[in-house]
């Protein structure tokens, strides 16, 4: 082989291990955040029929008949992002926090490693699109019932008591995790399983303060409806 398709075949090769690199941490972001919601949806009490990262898109396949108030759908929604970006040692200023919940000019919002860089500015829609992880934080803090959407102090301190919580589980997020990219998919009791050894001697993280006038929030919504 000559020199210069030597070069040629070199570079090909290292595009490909690129690529490779990137798909594997794509994958691994997936499943820190796809286990973000199932380890906090455990320790909810709330089962569901399995994870996965296979299914189109990934994420957390419902059981029939089990059901969550607004808080619980808040603080599972806000699990996923929270739980990939601290096993990436990364963090929301309070302005962005804003940008991702009520929106920005751009559409998208900063995230920041420990020395205040950053790291990457995604687009807010697919977190807040109808459906998605937090569509219903999005709309509830959007409008505080006058029309106005809630101070940016009340949806920082939301989120900063999500990020709390979820920080208290990371023993377990980080196993189901791994579990999760070798297995491609882990039904409830396998989670639990995994999640519970993770946990042993430590203590469960109460949940936010918010959490319980959420829950009312619910009935009342539920109330309005019947």
């Amino acid at each position: 082989m000559g020199k210069a398709a030597r070069l040629k075949a070199e570079r090909r090769l290292g595009a490909v291990r690129s690529v490779g690199v990137q798909v594997s941490q794509v994958l691994q972001h997936q499943a820190a955040h796809e286990a973000g919601h199932a380890v906090v949806q455990w320790t909810l009490g709330l089962p569901f029929d399995y994870v996965s990262l296979d299914t189109s898109p990934p994420g957390l396949w419902p059981l029939a008949g089990v059901k969550q108030h607004l808080g619980d759908r808040w603080l599972i929604g806000a699990a996923g992002c929270i739980a990939d970006y601290q096993s990436r040692s990364l963090l929301m200023p309070d302005s962005e926090i804003v940008k991702l919940i009520l929106g920005s000019p751009d559409g998208r919002f900063t995230v920041v490693d420990h020395s205040g860089a950053v790291a990457v500015r995604p687009d807010r829609g697919p977190a807040v699109m109808a459906g998605a992880d937090l569509y219903l934080m999005a709309v509830v803090m959007s409008d505080d019932g006058e029309g106005s959407p809630w101070p940016a102090s009340e949806i920082v301190a939301v989120w900063r008591e999500c990020e709390r919580y979820v920080a208290a589980c990371r023993r377990a997020i980080d196993k189901v995790a791994s579990a999760l990219l070798l297995a491609r998919k882990l039904t409830y009791a396998e989670t639990t399983s995994i999640a519970a050894d993770a946990m042993a001697g430590l203590p469960r993280s109460a949940v936010p303060e918010w959490f319980e006038d959420a829950r009312q929030l619910s009935l009342r919504l539920e109330a309005q409806v019947d």
